[in-house]
This record gives structure tokens, sequence and C-alpha cells, in this order.
């Protein structure tokens, strides 16, 4: 998958987020501080009729906790459709670690620059950064 680095060096990728009243292809912020797999506002959830699943409490950037919603949704990520758990939050659509897990992320950071996701092989260990080559 590709993306770009945006004005203020932020790593956006657009992805497709699938719910039961519509389908919506996004500008998603990478944040690799984010643990879950998907943050999107409120307004987007509501559009797009993301399904309620329950409250959860999370913790901020300055260890706060606070209850969030937490919605499903199905996500098209690397051509594939899954089902994640959506926090309901803020003001942008941020794209969480759990998202990236078994991804390489490869970035040119300066304004306009590429972005590169490319799923890890579990086959082999061949190009892993933490092999020797």
């Amino acid at each position: 998958m590709r993306g770009r680095v945006n004005e203020w060096l932020e790593l956006v990728l657009d992805i497709r987020i699938e719910g039961l009243a519509s389908t919506a292809q996004v500008a998603a912020i990478v944040d690799t501080g984010f643990s879950d797999y998907l943050k999107v506002p409120e307004d987007l959830a509501l559009t797009l009729g993301l399904p309620f699943l329950r409250y959860r409490y999370v913790l901020l950037g300055d260890d706060e906790p606070l209850q969030v919603p937490v919605h499903g949704a199905i996500v098209v990520w690397g051509g594939e459709r899954f089902e994640v758990d959506v926090i309901v939050l803020g003001e942008s659509v941020l794209l969480g670690q759990e998202m990236l897990r078994g991804h390489r992320l490869v970035a040119d950071v300066l304004e306009g620059g590429a972005l590169l996701v490319q799923r890890i092989s579990n086959a082999s260990a061949e190009g892993r950064l933490d092999e020797p080559h």
C-alpha cells in the first residue's frame, strides 16, 4: 500500500471504511503511539452507520483514562476486508498499531514524501530488519 507524507509531516494512508449505511474512502493518519486499530470522529461513525459495540476505557497521551464508545466497521486493508473495532473520538481518522501489525512501514519524512506499507511474510525471515543480511 502506498501513502504520502503531508505538509505537517504526518504519514497518511487512504483506506476504505464500510458501515451499515455507507462506505467512505478516508485519509487516515498513521499514529504509532495509538495501540488500537482505528479511531474516527463521531460524525463519520454516524454517516457510515457503524454499529455500537460497547464502551471501554482508553488512556490518552496525558495518562488520563477516558470512557469512549467502540463501534464495529469493515476496513479494506491491502485489498482484503477486515472487521475491526473502531474508537469514536476526536476530529481525525487515526490508524493505529493493530492495523500495522505484521507490516513494514517505510517513509520519506519530508513534505510530499512517499509512504510504503508492506506485509511482512511469515514464511520467510528474508528481508526482515532484525535479521542479518
